[in-house]
């Protein structure tokens, strides 16, 4: 349950998890009020400016229902307003990534720039032709 995920404690354990092949982006962007993993922190920075992320955060200010309160507002008890709770929004410097895993995408980029930046195309060769078209007027072809 994802009110279970805010506490503090396994709060922490979700926002520095080590890198887990077996999770979308090997676990290391995770958003704890969506309990949604990304496959990097582009899609989770995206994800984070949602109107669906923002209406998750504002859903979680109140504690969800507990049997308890279900029965208190059935007439078995003093019904008590539920109470709002402080709840920061996530941002992208919360997390603590794996470093190894920062490292691979980081060589992941570095090989992908290589291989766009490399020199072995082909260059242009020159046009042999004109690139224009001779258009010869109907005036010079009457004069002939």
């Amino acid at each position: 349950m994802i009110d279970d995920d805010l506490a503090p404690h396994k709060a922490y354990d979700f926002l520095n998890q080590k890198a887990d092949a077996e999770k979308p982006g090997a676990g290391q962007n995770y958003c704890i009020h969506c309990g949604i993993y990304f496959i990097n922190i582009e899609t989770l920075e995206l994800h984070l400016r949602t109107r669906k992320h923002k209406k998750r955060v504002r859903e979680l200010q109140l504690e969800p229902h507990t049997q308890d309160e279900a029965d208190r507002a059935a007439g078995m008890g003093n019904f008590l307003m539920p109470e709002e709770r402080i709840v920061r929004d996530l941002q992208i410097g919360d997390q603590v990534r794996d470093q190894g895993y920062i490292a691979e995408q980081d060589e992941e980029k570095m090989e992908e720039i290589k291989r766009n930046m490399s020199t072995d195309e082909p260059k242009r060769k020159k046009r042999k032709t004109s690139m224009f078209i001779e258009v010869k007027s109907k005036a010079a072809a009457i004069t002939l």
